[in-house]
């Protein structure tokens, strides 16, 4: 293998990082993760096993529908980046807790949320192949021809909603990310295509 691949599975494990490192801010500002972290703190609680585990657990149920949809985005980094995503969030939780005043907690969030578009960005921009929940969500806006910000959105609400029906924590952030990441990620791609 050349050296140009390494380059990329050390940019696609950068974006993951940075990814595990946004959920983390989010989750520790009090006002909730992203949809996903809503979903895996649901299977979590159920489960009894950490949100890392659990969000590790959930790309691997959507394993299934994406090698169905669109298999071609398959790749290393459909492995990769949802364990370095998961390691790097458990650790930050173990290691990292902050009091914070109200604005310092809300831009902690927006921080966490900014950070999550452009992990998500970054991993997905060296095509080792995406995660599977990303996977599908893009599968899904190339065919419908619709805004990635929209079918994301879309999708993340659907997670919220069975998340916090498991017992996930429904709040600002699961409602700012819906918002947020989409746009975020869909900057992110753009900025990294035009270099």
């Amino acid at each position: 293998m050349n050296m140009l691949y390494w380059k990329k599975v050390l940019f696609l494990s950068t974006g993951a990082i940075i990814l595990g490192v946004g959920i983390g801010l989010a989750i520790v500002s009090g006002h909730g993760g992203d949809a996903i972290s809503v979903f895996s703190e649901g299977i979590s609680k159920t489960f009894e096993i950490s949100i890392g585990v659990a969000s590790m657990v959930f790309y691997v149920l959507f394993m299934i529908p994406m090698l169905v949809i669109d298999r071609k985005q398959f790749g290393i980094g459909t492995i990769l980046s949802p364990i370095i995503c998961a390691i790097t969030l458990d650790l930050f939780l173990t290691f990292v807790s902050l009091k914070m005043t109200t604005v310092e907690a809300i831009f902690c969030l927006l921080m966490g949320i900014v950070l999550i578009g452009v992990g998500i960005g970054i991993y997905i921009s060296v095509g080792l192949g995406r995660s599977s929940y990303d996977a599908i969500i893009l599968s899904i806006g190339n065919k419908l021809e619709k805004p990635l910000w929209i079918v994301k959105g879309s999708a993340d609400l659907m997670l919220c909603i069975f998340g916090t029906l498991l017992g996930g924590t429904i709040g600002l952030g699961p409602v700012c990310a819906v918002i947020f990441i989409g746009p975020v990620l869909e900057l992110t791609l753009k900025l990294i295509d035009s270099k």
